[in-house]
């Protein structure tokens, strides 16, 4: 038997109001000095404020470091991990979506040396030789408290940043956090657009983590019910972004999408995501969201069981003789439905051409997460999926 490796990044507190309990833990663990790190966004919507109030309240001192960025540059995080030592913190708070936590992680690792993250984390896998090295640990204990549904980075051990010297898509490993608190009400304030787009990231996370060659029966089971869960509450909180119910709901299937693909590891979508991230600059959730109906098309040839499973959460009728390619088909015409129904745009309605998409192939076959899919990605099934992306008819 081959060992199948499970992991639990983070322990978590999950519910509503579960951000009370954020003053308690940090005392438990003797922590006395957290700093915030987060975004302006998420300031400007009073959350920053409120999660240094439950700190406050418990006796603690709490600084804020607010500036991180889209896309977590790699010298924003050591701009993040200077602010953390200046305040002489013990711990720190990685409040906000994707980009924020990920700051956030990176920050931490970096924190009691002199080094930047950039030379903590080395040259990249194809330059260096050897294994991979050993997960990163943090120089203090991290908090993750996620504001949107979709990254799932709260119970992740990697944090996806971009290089600012070359502007490429990079990463590192890190141990993991001391704590997730995964508290909905936090996610109330998204807009129904990104909350669409996060919703369409935590589909392709468990999409994925699903069809990828990486897949173990966790991450069947967790991606299978994110799967379900996203089905049952985005269009509910895309609609109404108050329904405590839908949102509730959401966050769980983002956590559970991100424990998921934590160890499967993301494939074709992802690297598509990455590609075009690079010269368009658009939302990772959106990219991913558009690049799962040509997956699943893809590879239906070589899983079209796990794929028609996935067609039929979302609603898909597939005859039980169905061909491959038919499974296929039909359920990436069902999740293309359920995408214009909460508010997805096309390419085109966007006002890309077909060529400002397939023309970046290229790019895409430099991509390292590619090679996790089901099926070789040769330059022509690049092209075609990048091709199929671009038939989809928006909202």
């Amino acid at each position: 038997m081959i060992a199948m490796r499970m992991t639990q990044a983070a322990p978590m507190l999950f519910g509503t109001g579960s951000l009370q309990m954020l003053g308690d833990e940090l005392k438990m663990r003797g922590l006395k000095k957290p700093v915030i790190i987060t975004d302006k966004g998420v300031t400007g919507a009073g959350v920053t404020e409120k999660v240094k109030s439950v700190v406050k309240e418990a006796g603690l001192e709490c600084a804020v470091w607010d500036n991180c960025l889209s896309d977590a540059p790699t010298d924003s995080v050591d701009a993040a991990a200077a602010a953390a030592r200046d305040a002489g913190a013990d711990a720190i708070i990685a409040l906000g979506g994707g980009s924020s936590m990920d700051t956030a992680k990176a920050a931490s690792l970096s924190i009691n040396n002199n080094k930047t993250i950039l030379e903590i984390m080395g040259p990249p896998p194809s330059e260096a030789m050897g294994p991979p090295p050993p997960p990163c640990e943090p120089d203090v204990p991290i908090f993750t408290i996620p504001t949107t549904s979709g990254t799932g980075s709260e119970v992740t051990t990697v944090a996806v940043l971009v290089n600012s010297e070359n502007l490429k898509k990079c990463g590192v490993v890190i141990t993991g956090s001391a704590l997730a608190i995964v508290d909905p009400e936090l996610t109330v304030g998204v807009p129904p657009q990104i909350t669409a787009m996060t919703g369409m990231d935590v589909v392709a996370h468990a999409v994925e983590a699903i069809t990828g060659v990486m897949r173990n029966p966790m991450s069947d089971l967790k991606g299978y019910e994110a799967l379900r869960l996203v089905n049952a509450h985005l269009y509910d909180a895309v609609k109404d972004g108050t329904n405590i119910t839908a949102r509730t709901g959401m966050s769980f299937a983002s956590s559970l999408a991100g424990l998921a693909f934590s160890d499967s590891i993301t494939t074709l979508g992802h690297a598509i995501s990455q590609a075009l991230a690079s010269v368009h600059h658009l939302h990772h959730g959106l990219i991913c969201g558009l690049a799962t109906p040509p997956q699943l098309e893809l590879f239906a040839t070589v899983v079209p069981e796990r794929v028609r499973k996935i067609g039929e959460i979302f609603g898909a009728d597939i005859p039980f003789d169905a061909t491959p390619e038919q499974i296929g088909k039909i359920a990436a015409d069902k999740l293309r439905v359920f995408m214009s129904q909460i508010g997805i745009q096309s390419f085109e309605q966007m006002g890309y051409a077909r060529k400002d998409i397939t023309d970046h192939v290229g790019l895409l076959m430099d991509e390292m997460m590619k090679d996790f899919s089901p099926c070789e990605i040769t330059k022509d099934i690049a092209y075609n999926a990048l091709d199929r992306m671009y038939d989809y008819k928006g909202a």
